[in-house]
């Protein structure tokens, strides 16, 4: 069985990570570079998605544990980048609006991957899954709409962890992760990216109204 010390400390490293990688999103995005912007993006929703594999896998193991045969395979899904993405849509599924489909419907066939290694390389362009020689030379190339809606998916989900944490609404199994989602996070999710989707400002009006009723200090 797998040491549950060493995944704890596994699980807020990722996180920790996670949201290096969206602060530096931001900061490449407010400089104009969409595609390292994008690709930065993505890998923090891996990582996130990593966390929360780690806190279910521990939730199971209170549970009874998964069978040692499987365990294996289970630790080989922590490097599957379609497999993070789309453990991450498990937490933040509702807060996905519909125009966020194009980009994040597309985990399911792996064209996020796509997507994100198309931002990062130089490559040739190809056809019926074949490398074409004779074909385009391919530019990482990511609009701005593009990685606007990716970073604001990524702080949406922020903010509501965070807030949920605060508000003792949500949480993880991991309580060194819960301690990150706290107040400093919180504000700096509010001043660096103001664009918010509208799911989240539901959702954040209700922890406003929830921490008045419990008199719950909470600024949002």
């Amino acid at each position: 069985m797998a040491n549950l010390r060493k995944l704890n400390w596994f699980a807020l490293s990722a996180l920790h990570n996670a949201v290096r990688l969206h602060g530096d999103a931001i900061y490449l995005y407010q400089n104009q570079r969409y595609p390292s912007a994008f690709l930065l993006s993505v890998l923090s929703q891996e990582e996130i998605g990593k966390a929360l594999m780690i806190s279910n896998y521990i939730f199971s193991n209170s549970e009874g544990g998964i069978p040692s045969e499987y365990e294996t395979e289970w630790l080989k899904l922590l490097y599957k980048h379609p497999h993070k993405q789309a453990v991450f849509l498990t937490g933040a599924f509702d807060l996905i609006l519909k125009r966020n489909w194009g980009i994040q419907g597309s985990v399911f066939d792996g064209a996020l991957e796509t997507k994100k290694q198309n931002a990062t390389y130089v490559s040739l362009q190809k056809r019926a899954k074949k490398i074409d020689i004779k074909g385009k030379v391919l530019q990482p190339n990511i609009k701005r709409a593009t990685a606007e809606k990716q970073i604001t998916l990524i702080n949406d989900y922020l903010l509501n962890a965070s807030a949920g944490q605060i508000t003792k609404t949500f949480g993880l199994e991991i309580d060194d992760i819960n301690r990150v989602l706290n107040r400093k996070l919180l504000k700096e999710l509010k001043r660096d990216w103001k664009k918010r989707g509208a799911h989240i400002k539901k959702r954040l009006q209700m922890f406003k109204e929830f921490s008045k009723k419990y008199n719950i200090p909470l600024e949002i």
